[in-house]
């Protein structure tokens, strides 16, 4: 039988982030249940943002750290973090500063989708967990290259497919499983999402807050 430290046990009984997804990981550095986990968000203009504040609201976890190549929405999101948790999370606009702070135990990773693979597996690297946005990745390729780094660095990724691990979607999961609706010959998908088109803006030079060769 192989016996579990109080650490180990805890980092795996983790539980649930409301709402969004499940919040599986605890870092290394756990020295009780009611010890927060301290996260750091990178990638915080829409998405990066909603995560943020999801992850406060479970009350076991502590945003210590707001990383954003825009510095006027990194201001931005900075108050709106310590409005939310009356702490005042450090500021990077380079996510590799961010991974090398030491009093971050987990990232989140809400960024454009072709940052996602190298920001993911320099988190394991640099000993942090993550909270990856969908997609994973841009193609398969990467998405086994995180897989790997994961178990290579004995890291925990969680992805967050939205509202995938909510109990209306596993109880549905499991209807479709049991037969009751047949055999399954075809399924449609589609989505509706009212989004305006961003236009056709001309050629400027990049606004002063963003650094955009990065």
């Amino acid at each position: 039988m192989t016996t579990l430290s109080r650490r180990t046990f805890v980092r795996r009984a983790a539980g649930g982030l409301a709402g969004l997804s499940t919040l599986t990981f605890l870092p290394r550095s756990v020295r009780g249940a009611n010890d927060k986990i301290h996260v750091a968000a990178i990638g915080v203009r829409t998405q990066g943002k909603t995560i943020a504040h999801s992850f406060i609201k479970t009350g076991r976890a502590v945003i210590t750290a707001v990383c954003d190549v825009d510095r006027k929405i990194l201001a931005q999101r900075t108050k709106e973090i310590e409005s939310a948790q009356n702490r005042t999370p450090k500021t990077y606009t380079d996510f590799r500063r961010t991974l090398e702070d030491k009093d971050v135990d987990a990232v989140i990773l809400a960024t454009p989708d072709h940052w996602h693979a190298i920001m993911a597996i320099r988190a394991c690297e640099a000993g942090k967990d993550v909270y990856l946005e969908k997609p994973c990745a841009h193609n398969v390729r990467e998405c086994r290259l995180i897989a790997k780094a994961a178990r290579k660095y004995s890291r925990i990724i969680q992805h967050g497919t939205m509202q995938r691990s909510g109990a209306h979607f596993q109880e549905a999961r499991e209807y479709v499983r049991s037969g009751k609706l047949g055999k399954i010959g075809l399924i449609r998908c589609f989505s509706i999402l009212g989004r305006e088109g961003i236009g056709h803006k001309p050629n400027s030079e990049p606004p002063s807050h963003l650094d955009y060769d990065f």
